[in-house]
């Protein structure tokens, strides 16, 4: 269990942010809006008191307390020249362009304080714990009915508060995968009571299944593939057995559940085969790539990005691709910062993927939604995994003492 010497005031508030994560963009105020209403959600607000008291707790340690460094610097780079092209080249400065990227900004900052106040690989770990059992914890409740009055079942997806069904999906197939790595690689040493938690992948797959994400069900079977092939250098057998324990009743608890025909997630995986399926996302990627055609160097802005959309191109909705709104909002400019920054989380993840397989994981999990969801720039979920991968990444390195790696990356 929790050692003593994990126990602190900046743990206990490490574990009840993870926890509040897996809520999404639930809003004690306004329980259940439309998902452009919800930005503000509990997460959010409870970051006011973690973003300050970490910035206290370990003032002037910033640079130094990291093994895994160069990041950071093109994280920052990325921020304020997207904000300056924003501002300078939006027609007129409104409330929700600061809000917008003062949001993006307080995100940046936890994805840059956790890495530097979190060097304990078990507080890490437990990090994940908590957040994937309140993802099962939420599910359960679901399941039972308790929140039936937050549900809605919209054109064969569940939308729970409200929230975007590509946003909460994405949370389960994160809790999904580390309860699997829990169980079958042990990081925090614990007896075999922790194949229990394997009950809870039952009710979050479902919730995926129910979600209607293509994406996210696709991306979380290819990470538990990896994950059990990666498994099989340790364990044959018992990789074998874990995943037949698994599939079996999983298969039959799903097809018994898709046989009522509520939920659309088979029809949408077959849309994705049908030629013209994809349409309206392969016309927003084409709508949001000719804004940045337009204006390769410094993009529109995400002020008149949204403008054009609407204007030029009639589509209500943001591209679902973040890649691509980078290119389009803030162009080359903007652009070669970010890569910078995720070729640096690549490069550590290549250094310690003999040494901890996680942080790849996830890294990879994050990297493929951001390419199907729109959005996400904003998704404060998303920033906390790039600080988990960081964070797993630098440790990985104190721990093995890899001090070349460290230089090289």
């Amino acid at each position: 269990m929790i050692h003593r010497s994990h126990i602190s005031l900046e743990s206990i508030l490490l574990f009840l942010f993870s926890s509040l994560l897996a809520l999404g963009n639930l809003n004690p105020f306004v329980p259940y809006t439309t998902d452009e209403d919800t930005s503000l959600g509990l997460t959010q607000i409870f970051t006011v008191v973690l973003v300050p008291y970490l910035l206290w707790k370990y003032k002037g340690h910033y640079y130094n307390s990291l093994l895994f460094k160069g990041w950071q610097k093109w994280l920052v780079l990325f921020w304020i020249i997207s904000f300056l092209i924003s501002l300078f080249l939006s027609q007129t400065s409104s409330l929700g362009l600061y809000a917008y990227w003062g949001k993006i900004f307080i995100d940046i900052i936890i994805c840059i304080l956790l890495p530097i106040s979190f060097k304990n690989k078990r507080v890490l770990y437990y990090s994940l714990f908590f957040f994937s059992i309140s993802c099962v914890i939420l599910s359960l409740l679901i399941f039972t009915g308790l929140l039936s009055s937050m549900i809605d079942v919209h054109n064969g997806r569940l939308w729970l508060w409200g929230e975007n069904p590509n946003s909460s999906s994405g949370r389960w197939a994160v809790a999904t995968i580390y309860i699997i790595y829990f169980c079958i690689y042990n990081p925090l040493s614990w007896n075999k009571y922790r194949y229990l938690f394997v009950i809870g992948v039952f009710p979050l797959l479902l919730l995926i299944v129910m979600s209607g994400s293509r994406g996210s069900l696709l991306i979380t079977t290819l990470c538990l593939i990896l994950l059990f092939f990666k498994s099989i250098n340790k364990s044959f057998l018992k990789s074998i057995i874990f995943l037949i324990i698994i599939c079996i009743p999983l298969y039959i608890v799903v097809v018994n559940y898709l046989s009522s025909g509520d939920f659309a997630i088979i029809d949408r995986l077959q849309s994705s085969l049908d030629e013209g399926g994809n349409k309206e996302r392969d016309d927003l990627l084409k709508a949001a790539l000719a804004i940045f055609y337009k204006n390769p160097i410094f993009g529109v802005g995400s002020t008149n990005f949204m403008e054009l959309m609407r204007g030029v191109y009639h589509y209500e909705n943001t591209v679902h691709n973040m890649y691509a709104y980078i290119l389009a909002i803030s162009g080359l400019a903007g652009f070669l910062p970010f890569l910078m920054f995720l070729y640096k989380l690549i490069k550590g993840c290549f250094y310690v993927r003999n040494f901890n397989l996680l942080p790849g994981i996830l890294l990879l999990f994050i990297l493929l939604i951001a390419y199907k969801t729109g959005g996400i720039l904003g998704y404060l979920f998303m920033w906390y995994i790039f600080s988990l991968v960081i964070s797993f990444v630098n440790v990985t390195l104190l721990d093995c003492n890899k001090n070349v790696y460290s230089r090289k990356i």
